[in-house]
Order: structure tokens, then C-alpha cells, then sequence
């Protein structure tokens, strides 16, 4: 017997539209679906009226409440004389869309206390997930190469990562252009260009040459070339840096990083000589970097050059 209905927990839309329709699946017979949106001026005809339509004709339902987390308490209390029962030709959905907070979901009180939520939590009518996280991408990435005969070399693999967009939408939309590109089944860097067209070069070369294991200059002859004038162009190579970030932090912590071996040695070393102080700088000068790409009037280059000069500060200084 299938679940009377589900809370669907889960800042992207998109997880919430994959776990729906592989829950409608499963069911026996023709379900339709119905879209109702929370501010929606005649949500209570269009979402309650369907509790009281009539199964004569055999017409079965799954009913999508988008965006629930912003409705009144009143709402969710009117619900309860609705979800008190099993509705044979009506599955609803409630999709609660907000943004996670230290890892777990700010669920209202006025629906987190509601009876039919607690049957819910104990029936296992849930569906929770946090959204696109860097687990999340490695699985889904290796599904899709794995289902499309797609060989990725782990290189590329990390560069895909970061230069996908965060929502799972755009990450299909992305892949879906690399899938139609990719004429050998391997995707290698000239194959990324569709997802970001200004990759003629080689950006682990360029991370290098910013962190002083390759000549400083490499950096800023792309940036005179034009490399990075554009938002789009900007942002993926922010992404980069704050990757590197990330794994000299876990390696100056004596954590286990996944590396080549010779570029392991480098980065270790690397890590020691900067420093911890010297990497949450480098954390500080990208997100600082991000911030002003939205709020400032500085063009995508300006911005982007100020970076560069910043960290080949710390990193040349502790060379």
C-alpha cells in the first residue's frame, strides 16, 4: 500500500520533481499530475477542492504543493480534517523548499507540531535530502557516465565539479550539452568548453602558477588575454581556488586526500609553508571576491585581478 502522502524536504526543486516521479512510478494505473503553488490566489480551491472531487470517472491525482514552507499556520491547521484519512485517487506532495542551516531543515513549528506530521515522521512519509552537496555530484556524475559508456579521468572529473552550476536543473542542462559534444565517449578539457567557453587553457597550469609552483606569470597572461572578463568565466575559476583551499586545509589537518601521488607531495608542502593562518586568508580573498561580483561595480576582470594579486601575496611571500 502506498504512503498516504509526503513531506518532501529538499532546498532543490529539482531533487523534489526526481523523488516525485519515481514515487508516481510505482503506483498502479494513470496518475496525473497537479502543480499547485503556495501563492497561488486561489490555492485553497485549487489545492482543498481537489480532496472533494469526485473518483467516478477514475481520475487519479498526484497533488504538488510548491514552495509549503511559506504558508500560514491556518493553512496546515485546515489540512489536518483533509490528511486525516487514506485518499484512494489523491497523493499529495507537500514540498517544503527551504534553504538547510548547519545541515538540517528549518521545519515551522505550526507544521513540524501538526498530528499528521508526527504520523508522517513514524509512518517514514518523509523524503529529506540536503540538496546538491559534493557527495551528492560525485555519485551523480559517476551514474550518468556510468549509464551514457562516458569515460572521465579524475582531473577532468574534479574540473566538471566545479564549473557545474549548484542546482540540479542546471547541472542536467550542462551534461546534457556534454553528452551531445562528446564524440569519443571520454571527455576531456576541450569537451568542457561548452559548459565554460573560455577554457583554452590549462587550469590546473594557471592554479600553480597563482600558488608559485609554476611561473606567476601564466595567470596574467590569460587575464591580459581576456580570459576572464565575464561573470561566467570568473566564477568557475573561484570555485577552483576555493577546491585547493579546501584540500591544503585537510592536508596542513593531516587528513587523507585523494591525489596523485607526485601532486599529493607538492601540496602537502605547499600546505606546510602557507600555513593555516595564510589558508583561511585564501578563503577570505575568494569569498570576498564573490561578494563584490555581486554587489559591487567593479567588472568581473577588476575583481578577478584583485584576487590574483592577493593571494600570490600569500603564497609568493612564503616562498
Amino acid at each position: 500500500m502506498r504512503p498516504g502522502f509526503y513531506f518532501c524536504i529538499c532546498p532543490d526543486p529539482e531533487i523534489i520533481k526526481d523523488f516525485i516521479e519515481s514515487e508516481i512510478k510505482k503506483l498502479k494505473g494513470s496518475w496525473e499530475k497537479k502543480v499547485v503553488w503556495a501563492d497561488d490566489e486561489n490555492l485553497h480551491k485549487n489545492f482543498f477542492g481537489l480532496f472533494n472531487a469526485s473518483s467516478i470517472i477514475g481520475k487519479k491525482t498526484a497533488l504538488i504543493l510548491r514552495k509549503a514552507n511559506t504558508l500560514s499556520k491556518d493553512f496546515f491547521d485546515k489540512l489536518s480534517k483533509f490528511l486525516n484519512r487514506f485518499h484512494d485517487d489523491l497523493f499529495p506532495f507537500l514540498c517544503i523548499e527551504s534553504e538547510w542551516i548547519r545541515g538540517k531543515p528549518p521545519i515551522p513549528k505550526h507544521i513540524s507540531s501538526q498530528k499528521y506530521y508526527l504520523v508522517a515522521e513514524k509512518k517514514g512519509w518523509i523524503f529529506t535530502h540536503p540538496g546538491v552537496s559534493s557527495e551528492f555530484l560525485n555519485k551523480y556524475l559517476r551514474d550518468w557516465a556510468n549509464k551514457h559508456n562516458i569515460i572521465i579521468e579524475q582531473d577532468i572529473f574534479y574540473l566538471l565539479k566545479e564549473i557545474l552550476p549548484k542546482d540540479l536543473a542546471g547541472i542536467k542542462n550542462e551534461l546534457k550539452k556534454l553528452e551531445l559534444s562528446s564524440k569519443d565517449k571520454k571527455i576531456t578539457q576541450k569537451d568542457l568548453k561548452v559548459i565554460w567557453p573560455s577554457l583554452d587553457f590549462n587550469v590546473f597550469d594557471l592554479i600553480s602558477s597563482i600558488e608559485g609552483l609554476k611561473p606567476p606569470k601564466l595567470i596574467w597572461e590569460a587575464i591580459l588575454k581576456n580570459k576572464f572578463d565575464t561573470y561566467d568565466d570568473v566564477i568557475p575559476m573561484l570555485h577552483l581556488i576555493l577546491r585547493e583551499g579546501r584540500i591544503l586545509w585537510q592536508l596542513v589537518h593531516g587528513e587523507d586526500v585523494y591525489l596523485p601521488y607526485k601532486t599529493k607531495q607538492e601540496k602537502m608542502m605547499l600546505a606546510k609553508r602557507v600555513g593555516k593562518k595564510n589558508i583561511i586568508e585564501i578563503f577570505n580573498i575568494v569569498c570576498d571576491a564573490d561578494l563584490k561580483l555581486k554587489t559591487t561595480n567593479l567588472t568581473p576582470g577588476e575583481i578577478f585581478q584583485m584576487a590574483v594579486s592577493n593571494l600570490q601575496k600569500i603564497f609568493l611571500k612564503n616562498g
